[in-house]
């Protein structure tokens, strides 16, 4: 799994094995995240594999910042798991991120010429000892309990960790799981590497579900360099390209199922190309998005110079929206509405210019200019157009559970308002890194240029632009879902250490009258009445 830089890295939802994993300064933000090492395979027990219950977080060590009910809270144990939200719905989803030891499945394979059968065990709990398949389990936002949970996913030969992600679709929010591995030889039947996905609707009653859809792809070659992501259009599975810098390009629907091979890329020749080098640029899909196929140009050696473009197949794309003196661009982000990118021109000093570019049309709903105000700044916004595959998503971004809020990096956006603001610090305040965004424009950020390794954090208002510092040792939001419950990750104890990990969730505060002197502060982790995120 390959995590994307903007300001501070993040994890995004495409896998791509062959490069590795950027270091990350905050937490794991959402899209399959991640938490400890798959290493126990199917020697966990049921309830290691699968828990049910949740517990409470009253009385948990941790700081949450001013706003959160950490007594009506509650927590769940996610090491060796992984996890996603339905922001909309309030439901937490997650996985156990080990798969399947290969003894195991090598010694199921060896039993029958067919394939591995999916396991047998009815229920998210086992007895101890037993082998029990991982199953799905949704949670609600409320008290953590199980709202559903899937039947047992496939079983196959994998170390890989789980891909899991919430998309919205014309019949709802559905979460897709997609696992890459393989069935082994046994003597009679080939080894063979596959992809597997599997989808399942948000909404429907409780106890078990089978998934919707199933998929099981068969890979030529090395499964491990195969490119997948996930987005509200389905399923994108990009083999490694030939030398030709082509690829085969597969999208899974998830609502009805079907796998579709897309057609060979569009190309053009870079102008004024000598003829004695290979001057072709072809759209490389990134991102199967509600509009279509999200798609960023790569040059042969001989297009060095061409401005790439990006867009959206067979709809738009960016040379007929580039801003007036922008001559190079950066495709930074993909939500379920907008795509976010940044601009500069050949004159490095003038500063890049970020846009929220309308998913359908490519129309531009907000812009803003971004000056380096702090080295910190600077340094990362170079990184931008310098590292990684330029034909690569460079970033991700988070948007509020209501849509309206926009957050990447040190750039914010109101796209109700089609405002935008750069929150880069200058000679008197520090940047900072946004990671998450209320329905109300609260966001909660890391602040740049630390003077030592402890992280510090902040509160930001999107719509004033005001930073407020939080208390050392403060653990902010990874995300928000319902009506205002945050989602943290918490790691033995602080955000830091990667033994344990777990998911707590707590709800706002109720807003009551205020019963100490101003100025006077609760004590941390107290169930003290405060104002909620959206009303501070």
């Amino acid at each position: 799994m390959k995590w994307r830089l903007l300001g501070l890295p993040k994890p995004g939802s495409r896998r791509h094995v062959r490069t590795a994993a950027g270091s990350a300064v905050l937490p794991l933000l959402l899209t399959g995240c991640w938490s400890g090492q798959a290493d126990q395979g199917t020697s966990a027990s049921g309830a290691a594999r699968n828990p049910t219950s949740a517990a409470p977080a009253k009385g948990a060590d941790i700081r949450l910042p001013p706003g959160f009910d950490l007594a009506k809270g509650w927590s769940v144990d996610e090491t060796r798991r992984v996890f996603t939200v339905d922001q909309r719905s309030g439901l937490v989803l997650d996985i156990y991120a080990a798969g399947n030891s290969a003894e195991q499945a090598r010694e199921e394979a060896s039993k029958s010429p067919s394939a591995a059968p999916s396991e047998a065990s009815p229920s998210p709990s086992g007895s101890a000892g037993s082998t029990v398949s991982s199953v799905l389990i949704a949670r609600r936002a409320d008290n953590g309990e199980v709202a559903w949970s899937s039947t047992p996913m496939r079983r196959i030969m994998s170390e890989q960790v789980p891909m899991l992600r919430v998309v919205q679709t014309g019949q709802g929010p559905y979460v897709v799981v997609v696992r890459v591995g393989g069935l082994p030889t046994n003597g009679v039947a080939r080894a063979r590497q596959l992809v597997v996905a599997d989808s399942f609707p948000i909404a429907g009653d409780s106890g078990e579900r089978a998934p919707a859809r199933h998929l099981e792809h068969m890979v030529e070659g090395d499964a491990d360099k195969v490119d997948i992501v996930i987005g509200e259009g389905g399923v994108l599975m990009a083999d490694e390209p030939s030398e030709e810098g082509t690829a085969k390009v597969i999208v899974w629907d998830p609502l009805s199922g079907n796998a579709v091979t897309q057609g060979a890329p569009a190309t053009r020749q870079a102008p004024n190309c000598a003829s004695d080098v290979r001057c072709g640029i072809t759209e490389v899909p990134l991102h199967p998005s509600s509009a279509g196929t999200v798609f960023r140009e790569a040059g042969a050696s001989g297009a060095s110079g061409v401005d790439l473009r990006f867009g959206v197949t067979g709809r738009w794309n960016s040379a007929a929206v580039t801003p007036a003196g922008r001559t190079q661009s950066r495709l930074l982000a993909v939500t379920p509405t907008v795509l976010l990118a940044v601009w500069r021109t050949d004159d490095k000093q003038q500063p890049p210019l970020y846009t929220v570019h309308d998913l359908a049309t490519g129309q531009v709903r907000a812009s803003v200019e971004c000056t380096a105000g702090t080295p910190d700044f600077a340094e990362e916004t170079e990184k931008l157009f310098g590292s990684g595959r330029d034909e690569e998503l460079a970033t991700d971004a988070q948007t509020s559970p209501n849509q309206r809020y926009l957050v990447s990096g040190a750039f914010s956006a109101d796209l109700s308002a089609g405002t935008a603001a750069c929150h880069a610090g200058n000679r008197d305040i520090r940047a900072v890194s946004l990671g998450s965004v209320d329905d109300a424009g609260v966001a909660y950020a890391r602040l740049l240029d630390d003077d030592d390794e402890d992280p510090e954090f902040a509160v930001v208002r999107i719509g004033t632009g005001k930073i407020e510092a939080l208390a050392r040792g403060t653990v902010i939001p990874k995300t928000f879902i319902g009506q205002g419950n945050g989602v943290f990750e918490v790691k033995n104890g602080d955000a830091w250490s990667e033994s344990k990990s777990s998911v707590l969730v707590a709800p706002p505060a109720p807003v009551t009258a205020p019963t100490t002197a101003p100025g006077t502060s609760p004590a941390s982790g107290s169930p003290t009445a405060t104002p909620t995120p959206s009303a501070r």
